[in-house]
């Protein structure tokens, strides 16, 4: 249980001087150094990590990486154990995207003892705790008075990557036979068509308020309990 105090001197504002430099395998006695890099390795610079301090409640120390992902963070002379902590936020088409990074050694460790912390940036995969990273793609069924509703087994979707993928990497199109709910779709926004399998007819989409089309581009809404999602309304258009 952490124990809610005020903080020695030693965690003064003095410790919260860091510095950035390329960081080593090996732990150096009280510093947490590590990098932080995309799925794709590339270096995030700017990102904020943070030591959090298991036994004094809502002690913090942070620093933010480099231009080359590299980040140095000065426990000397603190007490107690530290977990590292990292979080990126990106405005995205007009939205403001607020993450979790994926730390490759989640284990508390000592400040005498320093800590090498190194982070990923996944927009898809498992999560430490089991969830996703990726967004959950729906295709919902349009109102008969907009047109024939559709058959989900026999229902084909495509979603082609509308721009750069959040984390700036270019993304994949995706083509699945549609009967459930998509999971796990790396978060970007995407253009979305679909088509019927058995030849029925077209197939017409639409993004939340729009307006149904052969294509409809859908960016990445969050909801509660479920995460980032992506949705269409499709229809056979009469």
């Amino acid at each position: 249980m952490k124990m809610t105090k005020t903080l020695p001197l030693m965690l003064s504002a003095a410790l919260l001087a860091t510095t950035t430099q390329a960081s080593s395998s090996t732990p150096t006695p009280w510093v947490m150094q590590g990098t932080v890099r995309t799925a794709a390795g590339q270096p995030v610079p700017g990102v904020p990590v943070g030591a959090d301090n298991g036994y004094f409640d809502g002690s913090e120390l942070w620093t933010v990486t480099d231009a080359q992902g590299h980040y140095r963070l000065d426990l000397k002379g603190t007490l107690g154990s530290w977990q590292a902590v990292a979080r990126i936020k990106r405005t995205y088409h007009g939205r403001a995207i607020d993450m979790t990074l994926e730390p490759d050694n989640n284990a508390a460790f000592g400040g005498k003892d320093g800590a090498v912390r190194n982070f990923t940036w996944r927009l898809s995969g498992r999560t430490p705790d089991g969830g996703l990273y990726g967004a959950s793609f729906y295709a919902i069924n349009g109102f008969e008075r907009d047109g024939e509703i559709v058959d989900f087994g026999d229902l084909e979707v495509t979603l082609t990557p509308e721009g750069p993928l959040l984390d700036g990497s270019k993304g994949q199109p995706i083509r699945v036979k549609y009967t459930a709910p998509l999971r796990d779709v790396p978060l970007g926004q995407y253009q979305v068509t679909a088509r019927s399998l058995s030849g029925k007819g077209p197939v017409w989409v639409r993004a939340s308020g729009g307006e149904y089309a052969p294509s409809a581009v859908v960016n990445l809404v969050y909801q509660a309990g479920t995460g980032e999602v992506l949705s269409v309304d499709v229809i056979h258009p009469r």
